[in-house]
């Protein structure tokens, strides 16, 4: 549209000159004064965001956030494979032998929150089944065993072998969720190690 206007006011004022009508051309730059000015278009912040759009690009993805395998942030007495052979659970403190003779007691510490803080307990003559009613009962759990894993062994603690296959089930003694026999022939150690976390079941420690 534009154009055209212009063409028509180029051809008009060629046609005037030629026709040596007085004062042409300066009619034409008057009218052409009263058109309207077209702006250029601020591009600065489309071009900002462009710029941002590639700072982020040159960032790098990130990375695993933890290397090592660390307690549940909400722990249970079966989350891990808990050291029950330790003197004081998690958050407790050895105050030796208090009331005499040779046993070791355990306190609360500053550390522990939990129902428990005014008792004086000794874990040496409770079962393992003790230690854990008593560590749901108390929510103070005993550390998390940290070894390496004897998976040359046919089946986890608490599981028995099938036949003479690597085919296993669970004993009376294992109360996790897994049910059922398993067949753990073709399984890598990854393989194992990642079921016995999600089963609660672990092989001995080598």
């Amino acid at each position: 549209m534009a154009n055209t206007m212009f063409f028509h006011l180029f051809l008009a004022s060629w046609v005037a000159a030629a026709a040596g009508a007085p004062g042409a051309v300066g009619s034409i730059g008057a009218m052409m004064g009263r058109l309207p000015v077209q702006m250029v278009p601020d591009t600065s912040s489309s071009d900002s965001a462009v710029g941002i759009i590639k700072g982020l690009a040159r960032i790098p993805a990130p990375t695993r956030t933890f290397t090592e395998k660390i307690d549940p942030v909400v722990p249970g007495v079966d989350s891990c494979d808990r050291d029950y052979d330790d003197v004081c659970p998690e958050g407790w403190v050895n105050i030796g032998a208090v009331k005499g003779g040779s046993t070791e007691y355990c306190h609360g510490g500053t550390q522990y929150f939990g129902p428990c803080s005014d008792e004086v307990q000794s874990f040496s003559s409770m079962s393992t089944n003790a230690k854990k009613r008593w560590s749901a009962a108390c929510q103070a759990f005993f550390p998390c065993k940290s070894c390496s894993r004897d998976f040359g062994q046919t089946c986890p603690e608490g599981w028995a072998q099938v036949g003479n296959t690597r085919k296993c089930k669970p004993e009376a003694a294992y109360k996790g969720i897994c049910r059922g026999a398993v067949n753990f022939e073709g399984y890598n150690n990854a393989m194992l190690e990642s079921w016995s976390e999600a089963c609660g079941a672990y092989w001995k420690c080598q």
